[in-house]
């Protein structure tokens, strides 16, 4: 079963920085974005309530170095448990090739996402 929808995210690490976002989990991806960075990856379910997570963070705007981990480029390894049905969710992993800085990520769900729409078809005509 798959976790669609879209998340608010709280984000804190071992380097006593936190921070919030949105994250869309659709079939096995994940996007999303703050204030400064930008997130894209993979998730994969195991049992009920396992989750592991591959995401890839890069910075959009702001200061260098201002990410919850002080990195403005980086990829986490993150496993976690869904709560709550699936409105809930929890992430606790570290940087890759930098074990010292670790994050945990908690989602609650917004919404589910919209269902069967691609976008216009021509790129001058506008939603009415």
């Amino acid at each position: 079963m798959l976790l669609s929808g879209i998340y608010a995210a709280e984000f804190c690490s071992n380097i006593s920085r936190g921070g919030t976002g949105v994250a869309v989990f659709t079939d096995n991806t994940i996007h999303g974005g703050d204030h400064s960075h930008f997130y894209k990856g993979k998730y994969s379910r195991h049992d009920p309530d396992l989750v592991e997570a591959t995401v890839q963070m890069a910075q959009h705007s702001g200061t260098s170095g201002s990410s919850v981990v002080g990195l403005d480029q980086f990829r986490l390894k993150l496993t976690g448990k869904i709560l709550e049905g699936e409105s809930t969710l929890t992430l606790e992993g570290l940087v890759e090739g930098d074990p010292s800085r670790k994050i945990r990520i908690k989602l609650r769900k917004l919404d589910d996402l919209v269902d069967g729409w691609s976008g216009c078809s021509d790129r001058h005509e506008m939603p009415q």
